[in-house]
C-alpha cells in the first residue's frame, strides 16, 4: 500500500458524506505495498481503510468486493467493504475507483515466529476452502501470460544477463508448468506485509486486489517464498515445513501438486520479479511510495531454479552412499525443499523391501557423524534401564512408563544430526521437554498393554505349575501345554504391541498427534509394510547376535545406529507420504 494520489483532509471528508459513517476526525497516507493509494481513516463511528485504485480496472472491483465480503461471512478476518448511501461498494475519488472496508486489529510481521508461520499456513487453507463457494469468478490477472506480456515490454531495458533469465523462465513456465492442479480463488499477494497478527493469531488479510482464480498450489508459493524465505535466497527449512504442515491439515497436496512443488515456486519468484522490474524501470509519479528491489527476486529465482535442477537429481544422488544421502537430503531441507505430505492424519506409504537396508545405511550415517556422543548416549541409556529393571514390580513398569520420552530423546537428537546441529548427551532427555504429556500418555498405554501380556502369562503359567504339583502325567503333559500356549500367546500379543508403539513417539513429538491417533498410525504404516519390516527385524537380529559378541560392547554402536533407522524410517514413511 502507498501513497500515489494525494488527499487533502477536506476533500476525504466531502466524499465521507456519501457514507454513514459519521464525520472525519483523522486522515493518514499508508506506506507499505506498492499499487494503490491508501489511507487510514478515523471517524466518530470507527476507524476504517480508504483504497483508490491506481491500476485496477473498475470491472475488476465489483468482483473483489463481493470476495471480501463472502469471505468476511465465512469467518476469514479480512476487510469488510462499507456500501455508500446508495448501497455501493465502489465509488468515485479524485477521478478513480475507490473503496473503504473495516479496519483490522493488529500489526504485520516482518520476523514471524515458527507459531506464525504455522497461523497463517492453516489460514490460507481456509480462505482456499472458504473462497469455494463464493459466488462470482474473476481469472487471476498476473499468470504466465501477464508474465510474458511484461517481459515483451522491459526487454529493452534490461541487460543481457537479466533479459535472458526472463525469457527462459517465461519459456520454461509455458511448456513445464503442469495443468489440471486444484484451482479456485486465491489471494496471489500474501505478503508478510499484508497480514496483521496479534499474538500468535492472524487477525488480519490485507489487499486482496490481485485475488483471481488460479492453480491454489501458485498462491501457497507465493506465501512460503516470502514468508521462508532466508538472507541466501534459500528457504528456512524449520518456518517452511511448518507453514506447509499447517496447510496440509486442512487440504492435504495432492501427488500432483507435490510433484509441481518445484516448479511453482519458480512461478511466484517470476511473478514478482516481472513487477519489481516493471515498476522499477517503468515507475508512476507519486507520495510516500516504497519501491521494492527487484534484485531480490531476481535472487529468489536463480535459487528456486537451482533447487528445481537438485531436485530432479535426487534419486540418483542419493543412491551414490549413506553418507551422500543424509548429507544431499539435509541440504535439500535445510534449504529448500520441505514438502510435507498429510503427514499428520497418520497417512504412511508402502515401501519396498530393500529400503530396510537404506535405513540402516542412514542409521549408521546419523551415527558416524558424531559417534562419541551417541556412544556415551548409549551408555546413560542402558544404566537407566538396568538400574530400573532390577527394581521388583514398579521398575520394570517404570521402564515401560518412560520408554517413550527415551526414545523420543534419541530421535530428537537424530533430528539435531540432520539439521548439522552439534548432538549434545543431554539431548537423551528432550522428550522431557516435548511434548511430554502426549509422550507419558503413550508410556501409560504401553505398560498396561505389557502388563496385560503378562498377567495372562502369568494365568497359564500358574496352571501348569497346579498341574505339575498334581502328579498326574496327563495333567503335567496338560499343564507344559498350557505353559507353551501361554508363552506363544504372549509372543503374539507382543507383535502388534511393538507395531503400535514403533513411531508412536515420533509422531507424537514431532507431528503432534494425540496418543491413540499415533498408535494406530504407527500400527498401520508397519502392518502395511510388513515385509520390509520382516527384512528389518531379521538384519537387526543378526546385528545384534554380533554386537553382543565382543561382552556387549557392539551395543554402544548398535543402539544408536537403530536409533537412526528408525528415525530414517519414520521419515520414509510418513515424510515422504
Amino acid at each position: 500500500m502507498s501513497v500515489f494520489t494525494p488527499l487533502s483532509t477536506e476533500q476525504a471528508a466531502a466524499w465521507l458524506e456519501d457514507y454513514e459513517l459519521g464525520t472525519l476526525e483523522k486522515l493518514s497516507g499508508i506506506t507499505e505495498g506498492v499499487q494503490n493509494s491508501n489511507f487510514f481513516l478515523d471517524t466518530t463511528l470507527g476507524r476504517y481503510v480508504l483504497t483508490i485504485f491506481e491500476q485496477a480496472p473498475g470491472e475488476q472491483l465489483p468482483f473483489h468486493m463481493q470476495l471480501l465480503a463472502h469471505l468476511a461471512g465465512q469467518g476469514i478476518p479480512c476487510p469488510a467493504p462499507v456500501a455508500n448511501r446508495r448501497n455501493e461498494y465502489v465509488g468515485q475519488l479524485q477521478g478513480k475507483p475507490a473503496v473503504i472496508v473495516s479496519r483490522l486489529p493488529g500489526s504485520a510481521e516482518s520476523s514471524p515466529t515458527l507459531a506464525q508461520c504455522a497461523a497463517i499456513g492453516e489460514m490460507l487453507a481456509k480462505l482456499h476452502l472458504a473462497a469455494q463457494t463464493c459466488p462470482v469468478q474473476l481469472a487471476h490477472q498476473r499468470d504466465i501470460a501477464w508474465c510474458a506480456c511484461v517481459a515483451m515490454h522491459l526487454e529493452p531495458w534490461l541487460d543481457q544477463d537479466d533479459a535472458a533469465l526472463l525469457r527462459d523462465e517465461v519459456r520454461y513456465q509455458q511448456s513445464a508448468r503442469p495443468t489440471g492442479l486444484p484451482r479456485g480463488i486465491i489471494h496471489a499477494d500474501l505478503f508478510r506485509d499484508n497480514v496483521l497478527f496479534v499474538g500468535e493469531q492472524v487477525s488480519g488479510l490485507l489487499d486482496f486486489y490481485f485475488a483471481g482464480v488460479d492453480d491454489l498450489l501458485f498462491d501457497l508459493a507465493v506465501t512460503v517464498n516470502d514468508w521462508c524465505a532466508t538472507a541466501t535466497a534459500g528457504l528456512d527449512a524449520e518456518r517452511s515445513t511448518t507453514l506447509l504442515a499447517a496447510y496440509g491439515r486442512w487440504r492435504p497436496l495432492l501427488a500432483s501438486e507435490q510433484a509441481a512443488w518445484p516448479t511453482l515456486l519458480r512461478a511466484a519468484a517470476l511473478r514478482f520479479w516481472a513487477s519489481r522490474l516493471y515498476d522499477h524501470h517503468l515507475p508512476r509519479p507519486g507520495e510516500l511510495v516504497i519501491e521494492r528491489d527487484p534484485d531480490t527476486y531476481r535472487s529468489l529465482l536463480l535459487a528456486r531454479r537451482a533447487l528445481d535442477s537438485r531436485h530432479a537429481c535426487l534419486a540418483t544422488a542419493t543412491r551414490a552412499a549413506s553418507i551422500s544421502y543424509l548429507s544431499v537430503c539435509t541440504h535439500m531441507l535445510k534449504e529448500n525443499f520441505p514438502i510435507p505430505a498429510p503427514m499428520f492424519n497418520g497417512a504412511s506409504r508402502h515401501v519396498d523391501v530393500g529400503n530396510a537396508f537404506d535405513w540402516l545405511r542412514q542409521g549408521w550415517a546419523i551415527f558416524i557423524v558424531n559417534p562419541g556422543v551417541w556412544m556415551a548416549i548409549t551408555v546413560i541409556l542402558i544404566v537407566i534401564l538396568f538400574g530400573l529393571a532390577i527394581v521388583p514390580w514398579f521398575g520394570q513398569l517404570a521402564v515401560y512408563l518412560l520408554t517413550p520420552l527415551l526414545i523420543a530423546g534419541m530421535l530428537l537428537g537424530c533430528r539435531k544430526v540432520e539439521r548439522d546441529e552439534a548432538l549434545e548427551i543431554s539431548d537423551l532427555f528432550a522428550g522431557f521437554q516435548s511434548n511430554t504429556a502426549g509422550l507419558l500418555m503413550l508410556g501409560v498405554l504401553y505398560m498396561l498393554a505389557m502388563l496385560g501380556v503378562f498377567l495372562l502369562l502369568i494365568l497359564f503359567v500358574g496352571g501348569g505349575v497346579a498341574g505339575m504339583m498334581m502328579g498326574n502325567p496327563v495333567a503335567v503333559g496338560i499343564a507344559f501345554g498350557g505353559f507353551l500356549l501361554g508363552t506363544l500367546l504372549s509372543l503374539l500379543l507382543c507383535v502388534p504391541i511393538v507395531m503400535a508403539i514403533w513411531f508412536a513417539p515420533a509422531l507424537v513429538v514431532f507431528n503432534k498427534l494425540q496418543p491413540v491417533d499415533a498408535l494406530k498410525a504407527s500400527f498401520h504404516a508397519c502392518l502395511k509394510n510388513t515385509p520390509v519390516f520382516l527384512v528389518y527385524g531379521l538384519i537387526s537380529l543378526v546385528l545384534c547376535f554380533f554386537a553382543a559378541l565382543p561382552v556387549g560392547l557392539g551395543f554402544l554402536v548398535l543402539g544408536p545406529v537403530l536409533a537412526g533407522s528408525v528415525y530414517a524410517s519414520y521419515r520414509d514413511l510418513f515424510i515422504a507420504a
